[in-house]
């Protein structure tokens, strides 16, 4: 993990964006505990809520830093992004999105078509986030077609994140689940590698 990284997990009201936040940086914890415990690594999550009505929007902002982190407020430029839903994207997160030099990734929760079609209007409008003709990655999963009475759209989110980037590991991602929804039976650590793949599809 590196020095500082700023995940930004962007959703609307019941789709579990902070219980994610806490999941992750649980996980992260784990991940790290002799660092934390020695003050070589600091964790922080910082809610933002959007206009209070059903369904409204929500960020949750996760914070990873080899130094105390002092700034508690949300409004930081995150490395990482993870969107639940689509439809939000060029209104909420549009303003953490543009011209920010900083991103690395952008997790999407829809459709491949969608995604180029995402990319696209960055490209046209927005171009300076993609530094040396690069910029970040905008990757999608249609993460709604794998959900059930187990996985829910939070979760499914988290392991694709996790899967891709390997921030940690799932072994400690699913004792962070364990400890956050106790009653979760759907066992990541005795998956295997491929069959964890077929849950978080990269198109």
């Amino acid at each position: 993990m590196a020095e500082k990284k700023i995940i930004g997990i962007y959703g609307r009201g019941g789709q579990g964006a902070l219980t994610a936040a806490r999941i992750l940086a649980n996980a992260f914890l784990l991940e790290k505990e002799d660092e934390i415990r020695e003050g070589k690594l600091y964790i922080l999550v910082t809610p933002h809520y959007g206009p209070e009505r059903s369904g409204g929007p929500i960020k949750a902002v996760v914070e990873v830093s080899d130094k105390p982190i002092l700034d508690r407020s949300s409004r930081k430029k995150p490395t990482y992004f993870i969107i639940f839903d689509k439809n939000i994207l060029r209104n909420e997160v549009l303003n953490d999105l543009k011209d920010n030099l900083q991103i690395d990734m952008v997790f999407l929760n829809c459709l491949d078509e969608e995604r180029k079609e995402i990319i696209e209007f960055f490209t046209k409008n927005y171009p300076s986030i993609f530094k040396n003709n690069t910029g970040p990655e905008f990757l999608s999963v249609d993460a709604s077609s794998y959900l059930d009475n187990i996985l829910n759209l939070n979760i499914a989110m988290l392991g694709y994140f996790i899967y891709e980037t390997h921030l940690a590991s799932f072994k400690n991602f699913q004792e962070a689940l364990n400890e956050k929804i106790p009653h979760l039976k759907f066992d990541f650590a005795k998956l295997e590698f491929e069959k964890i793949k077929s849950y978080f599809l990269v198109v």
